[in-house]
């Protein structure tokens, strides 16, 4: 009588099935396993690679391009995956519009079509706030074997083209529906008479005094705005806004630290500002206030 063992792997639960009947294993013996095939997905299988395949372009606005790709492609596969489709986004684009490549059956190629277009009318209600219309986006034929496409093409009628998304319609009513809020304010500061009156040497000497200011712009040009001066007292920063002075005056704050005579003055003109100070120089309450 053998020992020998037949084993072999069934591929849907990734574990060794055994037969029923099985006699131990010897020393000395070893088990002779078996692999199955793993069974491919049947989407997969419908691909443009294979001879015949149909093929079409669709044009979208660039900025849907990422809710169409998901994160980490999450939404594309998603997408492949119900339609039967291969979704490719091509780096090709047209002012502000990106090419999207679908290849596959004329059935999948409508389906992908009809998934990428309701995300489309998602995205263009959070704009309106209204019922999405019918604006879709566009098919173009991409010819992968002249034979099918021709024979397929004549089986497609006009009417069930995708019509072409209005983008100048969407930017409008995009800027419509932002110009329902009020205006956001950025610039909030009043130079100090007292800096005014700063010259060129007296700011270059404040900096060296509050350990050695360093002030610079990240994206210089030739009409670039001069950068602020420093301010020496909380008075200089805030005279126009008394309920922060009194504020600053119970904490009992005596004076800016250095990070905040420079910071302050940037800060309230509405412009953006990397800081870089050590730990416990003042940084957060510059960017609170």
């Amino acid at each position: 009588m053998s020992n020998t063992t037949n084993m072999s792997f069934d591929w849907e639960d990734d574990w060794p099935v055994a037969p029923v009947n099985v006699s131990p294993i010897s020393n000395g013996n070893k088990p002779r396993t078996q692999f199955k095939t793993k069974p491919s997905n049947d989407y997969k299988n419908r691909r443009t690679e294979e001879k015949g395949a149909r093929g079409e372009k669709m044009w979208i606005p660039t900025k849907f391009v990422g809710k169409v790709i998901g994160r980490g492609g999450s939404k594309i596969s998603d997408l492949q995956y119900e339609s039967g489709a291969n979704i490719q986004v091509t780096k090709d684009t047209n002012e502000d519009k990106t090419l999207l490549k679908i290849f596959g059956s004329v059935e999948s190629i409508k389906k992908a079509t009809q998934l990428i277009n309701e995300i489309a009318q998602e995205r263009q209600r959070t704009y309106t706030r209204t019922q999405p219309g019918s604006s879709q986006f566009s098919l173009e034929p991409v010819v992968t074997s002249s034979e099918s496409t021709n024979n397929e093409s004549a089986s497609i009628k006009t009417s069930e083209k995708a019509k072409f998304f209005d983008l100048e319609l969407c930017l409008r009513q995009e800027e419509e529906y932002w110009a329902t809020f009020p205006k956001i304010r950025k610039t909030f500061y009043e130079e100090h008479p007292d800096v005014s009156a700063l010259t060129e040497k007296d700011v270059k000497d404040i900096r060296l005094e509050k350990n050695n200011i360093v002030v610079d712009r990240v994206l210089s040009t030739e009409n670039a705005a001069a950068i602020p001066k420093p301010v020496l007292t909380f008075e200089q920063a805030f005279f126009k806004y008394p309920d922060v002075l009194s504020e600053l005056k119970k904490a009992n704050f005596e004076k800016p630290t250095p990070i905040q005579c420079q910071a302050w003055p940037i800060l309230l003109s509405g412009e953006d500002m990397i800081g870089i100070a050590q730990t416990g120089s003042g940084k957060t309450l510059a960017f609170l206030l």
